[in-house]
């Protein structure tokens, strides 16, 4: 700076700091369980969606949760992650058995509304029909949780029972053998 009879000078230096760099991962679905998202201690402020102030916050429910940092340059950053907690399906299917093929066709149900099926024949519904002897599997699933059952189903025939032809008898008597 100048004028006419005087002249000065000086200088400054600048650092620019970037922004706080954090990352809360990808977007996650999981199974019967939690998560703890951390937005690390390296932070001078930290302020979940909550408004709690840990550097750590644990994920018991679906939802949208984001966190906003500041670092000690005063530089802030933010970062958001959708977190989706499924309910992993139950299915039983039942013990191993045999039937009898004369009853009629067996069925088989994975009883678990709102879920997917697939059974051993490709087949998507919740209920199958059996009508001979095999190994039966399905899978019951959800967005990310699925379970699994077998069983083992023996379809006996027809039992074959002759009693003979019809008979009359006067003041006797007559052996049935079964």
């Amino acid at each position: 700076v100048s004028n006419v009879s005087c002249s000065d000078t000086d200088s400054v230096l600048i650092n620019v700091a970037g922004s706080a760099v954090l990352d809360l991962g990808p977007d996650t679905a999981l199974c019967d369980s939690s998560l703890t998202l951390n937005a690390t201690s390296a932070f001078s402020k930290i302020t979940w969606q909550d408004g709690s102030t840990d550097s750590t916050f644990e994920v018991t429910t679906s939802g949208t949760y984001y966190v906003d940092v500041e670092d000690t340059n005063g530089c802030v950053g933010s970062d958001t992650i959708v977190v989706s907690i499924y309910t992993t399906p139950s299915v039983d299917l039942g013990k191993d058995t045999t039937v009898c093929a004369a009853n009629g066709i067996f069925i088989l149900d994975a009883k678990n509304p709102g879920y997917t099926y697939e059974w051993q024949d490709s087949s998507t519904d919740s209920v199958f029909s059996v009508d001979t002897t095999g190994d039966y599997w399905v899978i019951v699933s959800n967005v990310s949780c699925s379970d699994t059952d077998s069983v083992l189903i023996n379809v006996a025939g027809s039992a074959v029972l002759d009693l003979g032809p019809d008979t009359a008898l006067c003041d006797s008597s007559l052996t049935l053998n079964a």
